[in-house]
């Protein structure tokens, strides 16, 4: 994956793979700020915390993200009121608040030096200025620095920050957290009332489990890969032109910020796997990428993975606002770990059901399944592989195969194309070179290695035909 400003700037400590099985009393399955906030809640318990990532702590979307610190989140709100009710917007909007107040609390107790700033936010519409005229009477009078103009609300004060430099700071302060990296959990079963999970060659025991992997990982009895779907957004710095913090609340999203001497600019959000339009920008500096899951409902889940079972967690569906809802879910899961009252657990329950709110993406998301699942089977497009440029790739019928091609420095790696999660048909995103899963999301890099889930496992691949040596190799 490629790194992010953030990354580059700033290196998270090193932890090793595990290579023995383990006991333990908590095990969080993942190594982003929910996991670290889980972690983080946990540390000072009189339980034994383990934390395992499959890839490097803070790797995935916990540093590609903007690293904009915002309670404040209009469109959500507003979708959340209609939804739902007032009420429940209001609760959502009272949890992040506090979430925030939470971060800045954690920053100065523990004199973590990530960048933050406390700055006014200007949140803007030119097609919908109705919906934020709607969230600024919902909120007028419980606070007051928040203005609002003909299309346009001022909100101060939010913050921003640097998330790698925040995680590394909260990874300084988990020393009684055993911490594993390059270490995929696999499958997990529960024998006498313990959780057994597996990572290849290695088990994991655990009494309770964190599933904080941004999208679940395990599709049974939950089924949540039925409840939301993935964005992918393009991110890219230009020299600073604007200290405004901006967002706009349209349908083609656009977001900005200043990094250092940068602006940092959000925008090309789309479903994985839909083509990604080009990016006319001609005096950006860097340029990655960022995913996020969003709930059919418009909530984020948050709570007891399977219902019935008090000892499994899950926390995702933050619709884009990862920053606060992180905070949000590792406070709320710690409480139901410690048996303490949880303030916001009805609000998050991952198994409410609301089939009119989510009818609509779930029609999507159940069409654009059918599609990849069984049209993509059979409407397939022949190319001339010998033709492709380098650095290219594509989904073909192969000597009557179906086949993900890509060709490297002229040689052509190819592997079957069907996601390792569900079986849907994988597409090919010419922007970063990777193949997409549009039922779900998950991402392989050409050789078949998972980028991104819910897919665990990897898909093998090979080198199908050499410019040095033609003969052909079977899959």
């Amino acid at each position: 994956m490629k790194e992010s400003y953030w990354q580059q700037k700033t290196k998270i400590k090193k932890f090793p793979a595990l290579d023995h099985d383990i006991e333990t009393d908590v095990l969080i399955i993942g190594g982003g700020l929910t996991g670290l906030m889980c972690a983080y809640f946990l540390k000072d318990s009189q339980y034994h915390i383990t934390l395992v990532e499959g890839d490097e702590i803070g790797s995935h979307s916990s540093s590609h993200m903007t690293g904009k610190i915002s309670y404040f989140q209009p469109s959500v709100l507003k979708n959340i009121k209609q939804s739902f009710s007032e009420l429940t917007a209001l609760r959502y909007f009272k949890s992040n608040l506090e979430a925030y107040i939470s971060l800045v609390e954690i920053i100065e107790k523990n004199n973590i030096q990530c960048d933050f700033s406390v700055n006014p936010h200007y949140f803007y519409s030119v097609d919908k200025p109705q919906d934020l005229k709607t969230v600024y009477d919902m909120l007028e009078g419980s606070i007051s620095t928040m203005e609002f103009t003909t299309n346009q609300i001022k909100m101060f004060p939010l913050g921003t920050f640097d998330p790698v430099k925040y995680m590394k700071g909260i990874v300084e302060t988990l020393d009684n957290v055993n911490i594993y990296e390059h270490t995929k959990v696999l499958n997990h079963t529960k024998i006498q009332h313990k959780h057994v999970l597996k990572t290849g060659q290695h088990r994991i025991t655990a009494k309770y489990v964190v599933v904080a992997t941004r999208y679940p990982i395990f599709n049974f009895p939950s089924m949540y890969f039925l409840k939301m779907h993935q964005v992918r957004s393009a991110l890219f710095l230009t020299p600073q032109r604007d200290r405004r913090i901006v967002l706009c609340e349209d349908d083609d999203i656009y977001s900005r910020r200043n990094i250092d001497h940068y602006n940092l600019h959000v925008t090309n959000e789309r479903l994985v796997g839909d083509k990604e339009k080009p990016l006319r920008v001609y005096d950006k500096i860097q340029t990655w990428h960022n995913q996020d899951c969003i709930s059919h409902d418009g909530l984020p889940m948050i709570g007891y993975y399977d219902k019935g079972d008090c000892t499994m967690f899950v926390a995702t569906g933050y619709n884009k606002w990862g920053i606060t809802m992180s905070h949000v879910a590792g406070k709320l899961i710690s409480e139901l770990i410690l048996n303490k009252e949880s303030e916001y657990q009805d609000l998050y329950e991952p198994h409410r059901f609301k089939p009119i709110t989510s009818a609509s993406a779930f029609s999507r998301l159940a069409l654009r399944t059918m599609k990849a699942e069984i049209v993509d089977r059979i409407v397939l497009k022949k190319v001339d592989i010998e033709n492709m440029d380098n650095h290219s790739g594509t989904v073909t019928d192969l000597d009557d195969t179906m086949v993900a091609v890509y060709k490297e420095n002229g040689h052509y790696y190819g592997f079957v194309p069907v996601c390792s999660h569900l079986g849907c048909i994988l597409k090919y995103n010419s922007a970063e070179h990777t193949f997409e899963c549009p039922c779900h999301g998950s991402r392989f890099d050409y050789t078949g290695k998972v980028l991104d889930g819910p897919a665990i496992e990897s898909i093998e691949s090979t080198i199908v035909t050499s410019e040095d040596d033609n003969n052909e190799k079977e899959l």
